[in-house]
């Protein structure tokens, strides 16, 4: 065994360890404390009033004894105030026998004996005699010479780490969990275990913790790369040998067809069945749960084999609130953020609002911990500035996109601002093509085949998520944030604009750019002001090439065509408006889309009134060949009534009767629909609208009125009753878990 210097420890954790190890050296059970600061005990043997044998974790690894001392000193009052029969003290510090009197000295009476003070030197020689305490404590492994050697010169490791002290850091923030322990169990039982889950969770990690486990216990690592061939020759070739087999990603990064080749499910199978047969060996795999379901259904022999009993589902959602709190209490301590702050943080459970925030995620808070500066906030803005941060996590966003990712990778998510989140992830690719083609040439990149799919696996867990959708992949925002973050740098950045419209090739983009998002919601002062109107209008030619724009997209391009708007602009716009209101003789389009545009083209000066005479004359024959279909909401009907009072000349007047008939039917075909939830609120919204209805039109609507009342006497008495405020903290957590994660930080204070 190595002589652990429990540096990758965090200081609840070496109390966890030094409860475990405390207790079968002393052959006595202990009970840790979680109630606020631990008042000199963090341990305690109590088998009856007044006999109290009572221990201190202390975790200075890599500190001076003048520390150490310096801090038991101020434990001094708390020991003569509680008055313990026994104190014992454990320390991951070294001590010397000198040491080791002086402490006895400063503690006695309460200290019985030297050997009731352990330091480094002790508790590896406890873990010596007790190896199941060290298995059940994997992050000593960390810091074996042995292990870190074969770390070192794995290249799985490598290839993101290249340092001692990187690995040692990586390793350092993992956070023991139950998903560890099943996956260990899994391994122990079945040989073999699928890890499952998207990129950002600890997928990866967990795996490669399963890895240290086995190079500390001397198994040779064997990674498979594509042939899974060469892995079935080596199980063959090295029956006896101790190994584990490692296969990343074993179905591919971004899509199927990436790894597995003809019939490479079938050996895939055979590599499963035969290491699940074999005592001395070990394989560990990972993938991405969408990717797993869709090769379920592609690959016969793979979709019927019992392969969903060996997996493993790692999800961010499944970290309950006590390995979240472990997670940040990580970060601060092996981050060195300042005592003062992590009380800032402790003060009133103020880390439950952390873990607890919808925006919660180990990325981000890895990258505030290691970002957010302690010397510019004070400790006593430090809880705030972090929360901000997880509100509005832009800043965050902004060093990972301008610094931590590639070319291909910025682009793409520029991409997927225009083609709208929830992509198809085939149409992502085509608009990524031709906007990136387009900088590539402008700016003299190079540019490779596999961008697409580099940079979705660059960006999938952080950036954005990917889930299945028939036969293709639907490419979302992984967190809200990151499409506000690029709201603001759209708007710092016009030529990246620019260049997005002129290089769409659909008018959903253009959409997606001014409605669907945050973004260019100031339209005049953004879009239409920083793009070249020449550019923009023969984007618009191009586009109008594949056809005219759908009524939902006419709404976005209206809000270009400002009054002081170029007038190529306009006059293209005005083109597209009238194409659509001429297409109202042949199609029945969505009638909340035409009001949309109808409500728009009410309002802007630079078309004539000749025009809107034409298109209001085309909207009326419309309105009066769809009848009582055409429009199925009250308050969308005041927007048509509008439209008919301002022409009121372009009806007939057996056109404008029969346009009040049509209303009416509409309006008492409401009154009778069934509506979920039935409230007074919904009828008297409904009788505001008809008011206004009969006030538009000077003409009234008695019957539905009669019916609307009715309806009032007859709604649901209960109006939905808001829910009462929650302290999250209380609804959340039971106060033994509460404490419990007290405890955690409490550790890192003392």
């Amino acid at each position: 065994m190595s002589e652990y210097t429990f540096t990758t420890l965090a200081p609840n954790e070496f109390e966890d360890l030094s409860k475990d190890l405390l207790e079968v050296h002393m052959s006595v059970p202990l009970q840790g404390f979680t109630t606020g600061r631990d008042g000199g005990v963090d341990l305690r043997h109590a088998p009856t009033k007044g006999r109290d044998w009572v221990v201190q974790c202390k975790h200075y690894p890599a500190a001076r004894f003048s520390t150490l001392k310096s801090s038991l000193k101020k434990e001094l009052p708390k020991l003569e105030k509680l008055k313990p029969q026994r104190y014992v003290l454990a320390t991951s510090c070294g001590l010397t026998p000198d040491n080791v009197d002086i402490l006895f000295d400063m503690l006695a009476p309460y200290c019985l004996s030297k050997h009731d003070i352990l330091g480094k030197t002790q508790l590896n020689a406890i873990l010596r005699d007790n190896a199941q305490i060290e298995r059940n404590h994997p992050k000593l492994w960390i810091n074996s010479e042995v292990v870190l050697s074969r770390v070192l010169h794995n290249e799985v490791f490598v290839q993101s780490e290249i340092d001692k002290e990187g690995i040692l850091r990586r390793f350092s923030l993992f956070v023991h969990s139950n998903r560890y322990d099943n996956a260990r169990r899994t391994l122990d039982k079945d040989k073999v275990c699928l890890i499952t889950g998207v990129p950002g969770v600890g997928k990866t990690t967990l795996a490669e913790m399963l890895i240290l486990e086995h190079l500390a216990d001397d198994w040779e690592l064997v990674v498979v790369r594509q042939n899974i061939s060469e892995a079935l020759q080596i199980l063959k070739d090295h029956p006896k040998s101790k190994q584990v087999f490692y296969y990343d990603d074993f179905l591919g990064q971004i899509s199927l067809g990436m790894k597995l080749g003809k019939n490479e499910d079938i050996a895939l199978v055979q590599l499963i069945d035969s290491v699940r047969n074999k005592p001395n060996k070990r394989l560990i795999l990972t993938t991405r749960e969408y990717i797993l379901a869709q090769a379920k259904r592609e690959f016969g022999h793979l979709g019927r084999s019992d392969i969903d009993l060996l997996r493993l589902v790692v999800e961010c959602r499944d970290y309950s609130d006590e390995a979240r709190a472990r997670i940040l209490a990580n970060h601060l301590y092996f981050y060195e953020v300042p005592k003062r702050h992590i009380a800032a943080v402790a003060k009133n459970q103020g880390y439950q609002k952390i873990i607890d925030h919808p925006n919660y995620n180990p990325r981000l808070v890895e990258s505030m911990t290691r970002r957010l500066d302690t010397k510019k906030h004070r400790a006593s803005v430090y809880l705030a500035a972090f929360l901000n941060r997880l509100d509005q996590p832009k800043e965050v966003w902004h060093d990972a996109f301008s610094e931590k990712i590639s070319e291909a990778g910025r682009h793409l998510l520029l991409t997927l601002v225009a083609t709208g989140s929830a992509a198809r992830s085939k149409q992502l690719e085509r608009d990524f093509g031709e906007f990136y083609r387009h900088r590539c040439k402008e700016y003299g990149w190079g540019r490779r085949p596999t961008d697409y799919e580099n940079a979705l696996n660059e960006l999938e867990g952080t950036f954005v998520s990917i889930r299945a959708a028939n036969d293709d992949y639907l490419v979302e925002w992984h967190n809200p944030s990151v499409l506000d973050f690029l709201d603001d740098w759209l708007r710092a950045h016009p030529q990246d604009v620019e260049d997005l419209v002129t290089t769409a090739s659909r008018f959903e983009q253009i959409d997606n750019l001014i409605t669907k998002t945050p973004v260019l919601k100031d339209v005049d002062e953004n879009l239409a002001a920083n793009i070249d109107p020449s550019k923009l209008t023969s984007a618009f030619a191009k586009l109008s090439s594949n056809g005219r724009p759908t009524w939902r997209e006419l709404q976005s391009l209206m809000q270009l065509c400002k009054s002081d708007s170029d007038d190529s602009i306009q006059t293209e716009v005005r083109r597209f408006l009238q194409e659509a209101f001429v297409s109202l003789e042949t199609e029945s389009p969505d009638a909340l889309e035409i009001i949309g545009v109808l409500d728009l083209v009410q309002d802007q000066e630079w078309l004539s009134s000749d025009d809107k005479s034409v298109w209001a004359d085309s909207f009326k024959r419309h309105v009066l060949a769809t009848e009582d279909e055409c429009v199925d909401q009250s308050d969308h009907w005041v927007i048509v009534a509008k439209w008919v009072k301002e022409f009121r000349l372009a009806f007939s007047d057996t056109e404008y009767a029969e346009f009040l008939r049509n209303l009416d039917r509409s309006l008492v075909a409401m009154t009778e629909a069934d509506w979920s939830p039935n409230t007074k609120d919904l009828w008297e919204s409904m009788k505001d609208d008809v008011e206004e209805l009969q006030s538009i039109l000077c003409h009234s609507f008695d019957r539905v009125m009669e019916r609307i009342e009715d309806n009032i006497d007859n709604a649901d008495d209960e109006e939905d009753e808001e829910d009462e405020p929650v302290d999250v903290a209380k609804k959340i957590l039971k106060p033994t878990q509460v404490n419990s994660i007290d405890s955690i930080f409490d550790a890192l204070l003392n």
